[in-house]
């Protein structure tokens, strides 16, 4: 069942409302803004990041989520939500579609100092910033914005010093890797660079997810102890032992035949691109040795993706778990050429116990070492290379395998990551952040 929810909608979870007077005086009220529903995890970016966040920060906090979307929300996941915490409030986007005229003014207006980039502009930021207005009127000890999604509403009707920015990606990052290049695109991440600059220099901290990411623009903030790295840990709570759940798609190949494999959001831009040049790559190694085949792991597959798919090409599209697909694979290729950030299916695959060949961006936020924990390439003669030498040493590829998983464990668990929110939390609340 789905579920459309309104905006201005707000619904209390019974559990919260029962609970102890004093046992609700010690705990801190916690204000959570996202751009996308946060729950449950695998639904988004933003839910792979913020579903075991919530679940740890909802044990010891008073939270409120408010979620700035224009997708309709799934009843179940609504409900799940609303057990952890103290309230979810859903504030559906007006879908607007400006004349031309409109477009080239506000995207004039963004070149301007200290203007919304066009990147991030919304066309309904009147309704979001009434919205937001009320909410701002109560009374939380922290405020945690997610993403640069509407950030100048959030100068505008909170007190910068009281925000917490998890920006997460940097925008201006990722924008500078598209493969774009014209003058609008050129102007476009000029502004996007100011903004994330000054927004970061405004809000009492940054967080970002790799150094890579707090790096791009870290050097033109005065304050730079105010901008925090605090990767993702890998989420593990589906994982599946092999042989636990058949995969509907095709059964394992026999062991002369090695399957290179491909994970993620199969809608998204980079991702459509990384497996349409790993294709590629697929069918170079194949002129030199036929036993190979690939999968794509992924949800909601793109037409591009889905054309792929051929008698040693397998799409899977969404699946239920991706781990019964996951140990098929003998190697894992991402050849990525767009994107930023940290590459949660990077470490996915590495906590799987897999060999993962991939370029240097791809493990930029991660920061393994070519050769212990995987194994890097760049151009497309040189992953063909790399999958043919590990072929070639089955011992070496066991042994990248195991300091793989190893390597996850011990830079990558939940456990060592999420006091690091809550010890930000703390200072936040605290009007204390270094």
């Amino acid at each position: 069942m789905r579920c459309c929810v309104m905006s201005r909608v707000e619904v209390r979870s019974a559990a919260v409302r029962l609970q102890s007077g004093n046992n609700d005086s010690m705990r801190r009220s916690v204000l959570l803004v996202f751009p996308l529903f946060p729950y449950p995890a695998r639904e988004n970016g933003i839910s792979i990041r913020w579903a075991p966040i919530l679940e740890h920060l909802a044990q010891h906090n008073e939270v409120h989520v408010v979620v700035i979307c224009a997708n309709e929300v799934h009843a179940p996941d609504l409900e799940r939500l609303q057990g952890l915490c103290a309230s979810v409030r859903i504030h559906r986007r007006e879908r607007v579609t400006p004349s031309g005229m409109k477009r080239a003014l506000v995207r004039l207006r963004s070149m301007l100092p200290g203007a919304t980039p066009h990147a991030l502009y919304c066309y309904d930021r009147a309704s979001i910033a009434s919205f937001m207005r009320k909410v701002a009127r109560e009374d939380h000890d922290a405020i945690v914005w997610v993403s640069m999604w509407y950030t100048d509403v959030a100068l505008e009707v909170f007190d910068p010093q009281r925000i917490v920015l998890d920006a997460i990606d940097s925008s201006y990052l990722h924008h500078s890797r598209l493969a774009k290049r014209t003058l609008s695109h050129w102007l476009d991440g000029l502004a996007l660079r100011a903004w994330e600059r000054m927004v970061s220099g405004r809000v009492r901290a940054s967080v970002y997810i790799s150094p890579v990411d707090a790096r791009a623009f870290m050097d033109e903030v005065c304050d730079q102890s105010r901008i925090e790295v605090i990767p993702n840990g890998v989420y593990i709570q589906d994982y599946k032992a092999h042989g636990a759940t058949e995969p509907r798609h095709g059964a394992r190949t026999p062991d002369t035949t090695l399957t290179l494999g491909y994970l993620g959001n199969m809608a998204y831009p980079p991702n459509i691109e990384a497996a349409q040049r790993l294709s590629g790559i697929l069918r170079a190694v194949q002129q030199r040795d036929a036993d190979f085949r690939l999968v794509i792991i992924g949800r909601s597959p793109a037409p591009e993706v889905q054309a792929l798919a051929a008698e040693d090409v397998v799409v899977t599209g969404t699946v239920d778990t991706i781990w019964p697909y996951v140990e098929q694979v003998d190697y894992f290729v991402f050849p990525m050429r767009s994107g930023a950030g940290q590459q949660n299916k990077v470490l996915e695959a590495m906590y799987a116990e897999k060999v993962v060949i991939c370029n240097a961006m791809a493990n930029g936020g991660i920061g393994g070492v070519s050769g212990e924990h995987l194994v890097i390439c760049d151009t497309d003669e040189e992953f063909v290379e790399a999958i043919l030498a590990l072929k070639s040493a089955p011992e070496r590829a066991r042994q990248i395998a195991r300091n793989a998983r190893q390597f996850v464990i011990d830079n990558y668990s939940w456990s060592g990551i999420l006091p690091r929110f809550d010890a930000l939390l703390d200072a936040a609340a605290a009007g204390a952040i270094r």
